[in-house]
């Protein structure tokens, strides 16, 4: 149901819904690209064991998130 509604709000306001797979988002780095669960030291904390790079946890998962939902658009552009 979410869904339904999110798609037609989105098509009414002129933008587009891509589905993105959230796994590992909010234990990727968005600064070196490491990926490990100890980049997590808390549920709210993102320190990088890589490169020291730290962010708030929800931050780093939206980031990422963006970046692979922009590149999933411009790999099937419509």
């Amino acid at each position: 149901m979410f869904l339904t509604i999110l798609h037609a709000k989105t098509e009414s306001a002129g933008r587009e819904v891509i589905a993105v797979n959230p796994r590992n988002t909010s234990r990727t780095c968005p600064e070196c690209g490491q990926v490990s669960a100890e980049n997590r030291p808390t549920q709210a904390k993102f320190h990088c064991i890589a490169c020291s790079h730290t962010a708030h946890a929800d931050t780093v998962g939206a980031i990422n998130v963006l970046r692979v939902g922009l590149a999933l658009r411009n790999a099937n552009p419509a």
